[in-house]
């Protein structure tokens, strides 16, 4: 008994560890796949779904990743030749072979390669910085793209750079359109995104049946920055409820996806509600009396509620039709 450790210190060095050694697989480099002119099966990373039939676009899209990548998948099933770009080549050559029974699927080395002869660039990165990196310079984006052409960015950056590169790409002759994007992966796969959109009428018209392809709800819903503006303020209602949930209805607020509270007017006056767009997301309704609900009755279906407490809407109604006929 008298040589047992006596403390967590002499525990350690009682005893001898020897660190896993990690054996790095050996799998071959998709380029190297390329090369011998075989297609590498990949297992697909969308549900395709039914698309609106509309005219073949050239497009490019910059940044493949989570969700950038089953969302080139859906334009390309949905008829458009689509260049795309990563940072990581590989990953690009990689989403080539997949959509190879595509429309003439490319991929390119830089931003500016993939954006010469497109009529819409799709950019889906993971920051400001990132952002800037692929839209400006002498290999960003707008260096390659043609005049007239437009620029719809996915990415969640801040309204600020949004309205940065909204005012470069006017000076060049082209359009800007801040498009922040809500539903997660599952939303990309399956071609159900919620898409907020800022920038000029006439390019979000031009943009929205593409953006269609892999969206199920989308609005624009101002001028320049305003999708960034409403993503933004959407996280900071729901961290907002989910604070409030806690301090008034404890750990059953957060199984319900919010506080009891009504989401800020500027959220409201656009149609979002105080949690995420997902498939579990769901916006609160205050329990109306009988009177005033005939006068406000919601067009889409809701859950009662017991008395005092809030019903359940699960699509706003500005979400319930499609944006444009």
């Amino acid at each position: 008994m008298d040589d047992q450790p006596t403390s967590l210190q002499a525990l350690r060095t009682s005893l001898s560890f020897k660190p896993c050694r990690k054996v790095p697989a050996k799998v071959p480099s998709i380029e190297g796949v390329w090369s011998t002119g075989a297609i590498p099966t990949i297992m697909s990373t969308i549900n395709p779904k039914t698309y609106d039939p509309t005219p073949s676009r050239k497009v490019a899209f910059l940044g493949l990743g989570v969700m950038g990548y089953p969302m080139a998948g859906h334009l390309a099933l949905a008829g458009h030749e689509v260049t795309a770009y990563n940072r990581t080549t590989t990953k690009s050559i990689a989403w080539r072979a997949e959509y190879a029974s595509t429309k003439a699927p490319k991929h390119a080395t830089t931003p500016r390669e993939a954006a010469v002869g497109a009529d819409i660039v799709f950019c889906c990165v993971g920051n400001d910085d990132d952002l800037r990196s692929v839209t400006l310079g002498a290999d960003g984006a707008f260096a390659g793209m043609q005049p007239g052409a437009i620029f719809v960015d996915h990415t969640t950056a801040s309204a600020e750079v949004a309205r940065q590169l909204h005012r470069e790409a006017l000076a060049r002759g082209l359009h800007f359109i801040d498009a922040p994007v809500s539903g997660g992966q599952a939303g990309a796969v399956n071609g159900a995104l919620t898409v907020m959109c800022g920038g000029d009428e006439s390019a979000y018209a031009k943009a929205e049946p593409l953006i269609k392809s892999y969206s199920k709800m989308r609005k624009l819903l101002g001028s320049a920055g305003a999708g960034q503006t409403a993503d933004a303020q959407r996280h900071e209602d729901h961290l907002q409820g989910l604070s409030q949930g806690l301090e008034q209805d404890g750990p059953q607020a957060l199984a319900s996806g919010g506080h009891r509270g009504s989401p800020s007017s500027s959220v409201l006056s656009i149609g979002f509600c105080a949690v995420p767009w997902s498939t579990t997301s769901v916006c609160r309704r205050r329990s109306l009396s009988s009177s005033s609900m005939a006068e406000s009755k919601p067009t889409n279906s809701t859950v009662n509620a017991p008395s005092g407490r809030e019903s359940i809407s699960v699509i706003p109604p500005w979400m319930t039709a499609p944006s444009t006929p």
